[in-house]
């Protein structure tokens, strides 16, 4: 459960961060500690 409940916190930053743009990318990538999730927002982020 508690992982779920960490997919969920980073499911909301990630939507936070779509609507406030490439700055909150990085917010996202530096609180989330899950590698491939992070390689992913580089790519939008790069």
């Amino acid at each position: 459960m508690e992982k779920e409940d960490n997919n969920i916190k980073v499911l909301d930053e990630a939507n936070k961060g779509c609507c406030m743009g490439r700055d909150a990318l990085e917010v996202i990538m530096e609180k989330s500690d899950n590698k491939e999730f992070n390689e992913c927002l580089k790519k939008y982020y790069d």
